[in-house]
């Protein structure tokens, strides 16, 4: 670290900052758009497509297949990755 001036004893990182704020900020935004996505993944798969079994019967119409479930679980797991690696890149 260099002094800001030499009669000043304190830290350019000490007045300024080290961005520390700023990286945190940025991994929360990229973790909630990463579950955002993955939500909105999974309720696209669920609205387009009928993959497997009906498990749950919603209505006389409509039910969660077990391809919808099954898109969720991949969406969210790459979610969950996502966040541990934001967590883990202190």
């Amino acid at each position: 670290m260099q002094p800001l001036s030499p009669t000043r004893t304190r830290y350019r990182d000490e007045v300024v900052g080290d961005g520390g704020g700023q990286k945190r900020a940025h991994r929360a935004v990229v973790v909630v758009l990463a579950w955002a996505a993955a939500t909105l993944l999974g309720l696209v798969v669920a609205v387009t497509t009928r993959i497997g079994p009906v498990v749950l019967t919603v209505s006389a119409r409509h039910g969660v297949h077990l391809g919808d479930l099954l898109a969720f679980a991949a969406a969210y797991a790459a979610a969950v990755v996502i966040t541990l690696r934001m967590l883990a890149s202190r």
